[in-house]
């Protein structure tokens, strides 16, 4: 148990540090094109790593979390793609915020241990089981909001120049 508080207290840490980081850079105007690419890969790192042990425990599904590593690893090559042929840094869009949002809530839900609070010997408590419902309501949201954005950056990387011609006029 001692572990698992540790994981869901470091977990917390490092996806608190990351809305830091954005609000630092913002702050004293240091944000660059290489933070813009290096932001959401670290994102994907502590996301994409909480997803496989959490699926590895039996605690995810691991169709959750082959969608949403798929979907990742797929913006991600997508993006080095455009930065390749001369094109600009994608940056997060407003769904990807929320969707990073949601799956570091969730995720850190999940892995805070709430069963250590209930005393064992009187079954599980009725806040427990909605506790647990939040949750994954919660990831599945995340997941929702993934392929939601992963679909509106192919969008944007991928539709006709025509389309783009028409929004500037």
């Amino acid at each position: 148990m001692t572990m698992r508080w540790v994981a869901a207290v470091l977990f917390i840490v490092a996806a608190s540090t990351d809305k830091l980081d954005g609000w630092m850079a913002r702050t004293y105007d240091q944000v660059t094109e290489l933070g813009k690419l290096m932001d959401p890969i670290a994102d994907k790192l502590l996301i994409g790593a909480t997803l496989v042990v959490a699926s590895a425990f039996g605690e995810v599904y691991w169709w959750v979390t082959i969608l949403m590593l798929v979907r990742e690893i797929g913006i991600t090559v997508m993006r080095f793609f455009v930065i390749d042929t001369g094109g600009r840094v994608i940056a997060a869009s407003r769904a990807g915020k929320y969707k990073t949002l949601a799956q570091c809530v969730g995720l850190g839900l999940l892995l805070f241990p709430v069963w250590s609070l209930s005393p064992s010997s009187a079954g599980t408590p009725m806040w427990i089981n909605v506790y647990y419902v939040v949750t994954f309501t919660v990831i599945y949201l995340s997941l929702i909001l993934c392929l939601y954005s992963g679909g509106l950056y192919l969008y944007r990387v991928w539709r006709p120049a025509s389309s783009d011609a028409a929004t500037k006029a």
